[in-house]
């Protein structure tokens, strides 16, 4: 990992380099793995040489822009990043007097294939590499020019670090104080996101669900969402998706469920679940279903013996499955139990 020339920076892959002096309760909050945002235009140069500072960013990146052409200062080497540019830390280097933070520039738009618990084998290669750059580093002399306090001035700020220490979020959104089913919650005003920011939230928001065990892949989130509550309401065991015909059981009864979820909308009101197959065969004992509002919250909730299911679905010839509606007046039936209250989140 050494120096490049201002040429061979276009389209390529390049390392920079940026030392400054951080204080201690800031540079232990730098580890690998994590992922944050830089909102302000990020110099540093593309000149290798030794510790100018007792610790250095090593940024690995493909979008740095150089300004020699422009700068009262080409001898800098001077390279920026673009606002709001994405790092992912991935090493870190210490001795007794010098420090190393390795950050990989990452695109906006692959996120979610960065957020690993480890580290991928191209990262860690680079990794590897940026070991050989920090005990070059220890041995080399640094550059004249950038010891002088016109440059070192303008690398204070650590990378990513808002007052008071804490990380810049991946995007600045606009948040808001609103009530929704009589509780006051945060709400992002999505409408200041592009459509690539907007769908990558997404995965991200699916991401964070699923590391919660809220939901248990990363598809759409009603299904597993209704497996979580209900089973975790009602103290059963979930089967997984190999077992074909109910979801959860009850230890001690060995009573099966099958658990569906429905979340209507202003633009889809339907209250019909997903396909029940071969109801004759009878595949569960009792179909758990949770009817959603809008913003998730539930509007209500039921167990419902496979008897009245089989009177109340219809069969499609076109699906090959009994279609059932889930409305209110399955709540009226005598051996329906209501569960809605006892759904916890």
């Amino acid at each position: 990992m050494e120096s490049l020339t201002p040429d061979a920076l276009e389209n390529k892959r390049g390392v920079f380099f940026r030392d400054t002096l951080l204080q201690p309760e800031i540079l232990s909050m730098y580890q690998v793995g994590m992922i944050f945002r830089e909102p302000t235009f990020c110099d540093a140069t593309y000149k290798f040489g030794g510790f100018a500072a007792p610790h250095r960013y090593l940024i690995i990146s493909e979008n740095a822009k150089c300004l020699d052409s422009y700068s009262e200062h080409p001898e800098w080497g001077l390279c920026i990043w673009q606002r709001d540019s994405i790092f992912k830390v991935i090493a870190i280097q210490s001795t007794d007097f010098h420090s190393q933070i390795t950050l990989l520039e990452i695109p906006k738009s692959n996120i979610i294939d960065y957020q690993t618990k480890t580290l991928s084998d191209g990262e860690l290669n680079l990794a590897e590499q940026s070991v050989i750059s920090f005990e070059r580093a220890e041995q080399t002399p640094p550059r004249l020019e950038h010891i002088t306090d016109d440059w070192l001035d303008r690398l204070t700020c650590p990378i990513g670090i808002k007052s008071p220490g804490q990380f810049f979020e991946l995007w600045q959104p606009t948040i808001t104080m609103e009530t929704i089913s009589g509780s006051p919650i945060q709400v992002v005003d999505w409408s200041v996101f592009n459509q690539q920011e907007l769908l990558t939230n997404y995965a991200l928001l699916l991401e964070e669900l699923r590391s919660r065990g809220i939901v248990h892949s990363s598809n759409n989130p009603i299904g597993d969402y209704a497996e979580t509550l209900v089973s975790r309401s009602l103290d059963l065991e979930l089967v997984g998706g190999s077992t074909a015909g109910y979801d959860a059981i009850d230890k001690k009864s060995k009573i099966r469920y099958q658990i569906k979820g429905r979340r209507v909308t202003v633009q889809n009101s339907s209250t019909q679940l997903s396909a029940i197959r071969n109801i004759d065969d009878d595949p569960f004992d009792i179909l758990a279903a949770v009817l959603f509002n809008a913003d998730f919250s539930i509007r209500y909730a039921a167990l419902i013996p496979i008897e009245v299911v089989k009177e109340l679905a219809r069969f499609s010839t076109h699906t090959n499955s009994s279609i059932f509606m889930f409305k209110p007046s399955v709540l009226m039936d005598d051996r329906v139990q209501n569960i809605s209250s006892r759904l916890k989140y």
